[in-house]
């Protein structure tokens, strides 16, 4: 039996919250989230994307087939999806960033731009990856994310920290008190 204060968190080995998790190039998490931003979703991430080279890295989002039906974001910027064409603007450089989507517009480091495109995802966005219809593409070998957070129309449905189930990195929901798992192959790093 675990000590009491273990149970309170809900979790069914010990919790220790850390400042970030980072992929070697094979894990991705889902979230369970897709998205309505044309109904009044929004997302935000605190992430470090690192020095790469090609390919451009994958950090979150999701998209349906034929490139339709999502929001993700990698290096090249972010991309919105609808069922008529997609849009990608504005480049994502190496270094932190925090990052807010929402159908108001889109801020990265103080900056605004104007969402594309009204959004409804047909997937589960990923991170560390993105879904595509179904499948994760490539993770992004040393990208930390310290954050993911989802409100939906208005309210926080989900926040995503890094933190530690039994010595195993992942991200812990404060919102519904669940950890989510690596869902590819190897370990996160973690600092």
């Amino acid at each position: 039996m675990l000590p009491d204060r273990y149970n309170r968190l809900g979790v069914d080995r010990p919790l220790r919250f850390v400042s970030y998790i980072a992929s070697t190039g094979t894990q991705w998490i889902d979230t369970g989230v897709a998205p309505d931003f044309a109904e009044g979703d929004s997302v935000e991430i605190d992430f470090d994307l690192p020095a790469y080279s090609n390919p451009t890295p994958d950090i979150f989002g999701s998209r349906g087939a034929g490139i339709k039906n999502g929001f993700y974001l990698t290096g090249a910027g972010y991309v919105s999806c609808d069922n008529y064409g997609y849009t990608v603007t504005q480049t994502v450089t190496v270094g932190r960033h925090l990052f807010s989507a929402s159908d108001a517009g889109i801020i990265n480091n103080d900056a605004a731009y104007p969402m594309p495109r009204r959004v409804t995802c047909a997937q589960t966005m990923y991170l560390f990856a993105i879904n595509n219809d179904g499948s994760p593409s490539a993770s992004n070998p040393n990208l930390k994310i310290y954050r993911w957070r989802y409100w939906r129309s208005g309210t926080l449905a989900k926040d995503l920290v890094p933190a530690l189930s039994g010595g195993v990195p992942g991200l812990w929901d404060t919102v519904s008190r669940t950890f989510l798992h690596n869902a590819g192959t190897g370990t996160f790093n973690y600092a």
